[in-house]
């Protein structure tokens, strides 16, 4: 991971270009990071994880390196990138999700603005997750998303 958080550590990161073996921001336990001017680059498994923990843009940022999943929430994990202008300078692909959910986590994701195109699913919410939207643009990707109904997941 480039950069990883754990049992309620803080950190505000900006300008900075991101490129990892598996997780680009890795936030967990209590850990509470904020981020803007960020550009993330490749990652093997995703740009932003949080379990247990929030991850939050507070600015603008790019994308331009490609990732399984550009946002994953998992176990009451919170990631917010609302009101960001969300750039990719060319196009990228996620081969799961551009944003994925699961087991009471929650993404934020009101009045962004996305730049560019993607490939690949645009979300997945299941096990009780709530993928919050709140209209505008759709997220990248030339698939639609799903949710898991059968266990109360939510994309609004």
């Amino acid at each position: 991971n480039a950069i990883s958080l754990d049992d309620g550590a803080r950190l505000h990161v900006k300008k900075l270009t991101l490129l990892a073996a598996a997780r680009g921001f890795d936030a967990n336990n209590g850990a509470v990071l904020r981020f803007e001017d960020i550009d993330f680059d490749a990652c093997g498994s995703t740009h932003i994880f949080a379990q247990n923990a929030r991850a939050n843009a507070v600015g603008n940022y790019r994308i331009t390196g490609d990732a399984p999943y550009h946002v994953v929430a998992q176990t009451r994990g919170q990631i917010t990138i609302s009101y960001a202008t969300i750039t990719m300078p060319s196009p990228r692909n996620f081969s799961g999700s551009f944003v994925f959910a699961i087991s009471q986590a929650i993404v934020e994701a009101y009045s962004c603005t996305f730049v560019g195109s993607a490939t690949g699913s645009e979300y997945y919410a299941g096990v009780a997750a709530i993928i919050y939207k709140g209209g505008g643009a759709s997220f990248p990707g030339n698939a639609p998303g799903g949710v898991d109904t059968a266990s109360y997941a939510i994309y609004l």
